[in-house]
């Protein structure tokens, strides 16, 4: 007899600890999630500008490394500072900067970070005229592209 109550001591010992530790699961899952809940102020705070620089598209921007025709006003843009920094074909209204200045950034071989804001008639002067840029790129990854003076 003693020994049928020592089972069943231990059975109920058993479905206690079960139950207990299904008694409170967001406990568990907090402790499973990784520390990424930001503060809501920081989320929701406004873009910081990095950098900002003037550039000249001419006709050389419009061309890759292999001489073939670029079609986008982003490739173009970014062939600039490729021109700029890789292979010193610069344009008396070119500036230095610090975001291109990085090959990683030039190339596209950082993360997705360049979301780029252009109006479309930005992106006609780019792709058809030889304007003068403005161009602000800001910490959130927005790379912002405007006629100079505008």
């Amino acid at each position: 007899m003693k020994r049928i109550g020592t089972v069943s001591v231990f059975i109920a010992t058993a479905l206690v600890s079960a139950c207990t530790a299904d008694k409170h699961p967001e406990q568990e899952s907090r402790a499973v999630l990784p520390a990424k809940t930001a503060d809501p102020a920081a989320a929701s705070a406004p873009p910081k500008l990095v950098e900002t620089y003037t550039t000249h598209i001419s006709e050389k921007d419009k061309f890759d490394n292999n001489g073939k025709r670029l079609t986008s006003a982003k490739e173009i843009v970014l062939q600039d500072r490729k021109n700029f920094y890789d292979f010193n074909l610069r344009d008396p209204n070119d500036r230095p900067d610090k975001f291109f200045s990085s090959k990683p950034n030039r190339w596209g071989e950082t993360t997705p970070v360049h979301d780029w804001r252009m109006g479309s008639g930005v992106e006609y002067e780019v792709q058809k005229g030889n304007p003068n840029l403005k161009v602000q790129v800001y910490d959130n990854g927005h790379i912002n592209v405007k006629i100079e003076g505008d």
